[in-house]
């Protein structure tokens, strides 16, 4: 797909999206990316080259399957708040999830990280995720 001048090429086929998200040769960011730096800052996400490289090397034993693992429970018990949270809204037309996709987020982040349980979604009037919105 052509969007302007730039080829766009767009798939939903799994093995395509691996080789994509795998590859240590395609690590460019596009210049598209620029667009979301005020909002993203200059993180892993928008990193590009020798930066990304470095930056993904710090990170990768953080997210090591063998770490990952010892969160599973943490990650099904938020998750089922979430779809518990979703499911009350079902046939209410157009919702915005970022709301209640970035409480489950924090829980699992707080949790996880921190071995705090914060109860975001469960409590979306506490004062720490008020203080987090503003």
């Amino acid at each position: 797909m052509w969007l302007g001048h730039k080829l766009v090429v767009i798939t939903s086929d799994p093995r395509d999206i691996e080789a994509i998200a795998t590859s240590t040769a395609l690590i460019d960011k596009g210049t598209n990316y620029a667009l979301l730096a005020p909002w993203l800052g200059d993180g892993l996400l928008l990193s590009s080259g020798k930066k990304w490289h470095s930056r993904r090397k710090l990170l990768t034993p953080t997210f090591h399957f063998r770490i990952l693992e010892q969160f599973v429970d943490v990650f099904n018990q938020k998750g089922s708040i979430l779809e518990a949270k979703l499911g009350e809204l079902v046939g209410r037309g157009a919702v915005d999830v970022r709301p209640y996709i970035s409480r489950h987020a924090l829980d699992v982040i707080c949790e996880t990280a921190m071995g705090t349980p914060m109860n975001a979604q469960l409590d979306e009037n506490s004062e720490y995720v008020q203080a987090i919105k503003t």
